[in-house]
């Protein structure tokens, strides 16, 4: 979630305009989010799908 990890934050939900959160992670540390291919981990598909379809399925859905 942007307000746990992210750079910025918003105070109340009134608010629109997020401000610098002074203990934002990316103060100290740089993180780098990982989305693993279908079939791997807790991700779904089906066991029977070639690689070339695993490798479609990913690369279309913008990940």
């Amino acid at each position: 979630s942007v307000s746990e990890n992210g750079p910025c934050q918003l105070t109340n939900a009134a608010q629109t305009d997020p401000i610098l959160d002074p203990y934002s992670w990316d103060n100290c540390f740089n993180v780098l989010y990982l989305c693993p291919p279908i079939g791997v981990g807790f991700s779904y598909g089906s066991l029977s799908s070639p690689n070339q379809n695993i490798t479609t399925a990913f690369v279309t859905t913008g990940a």
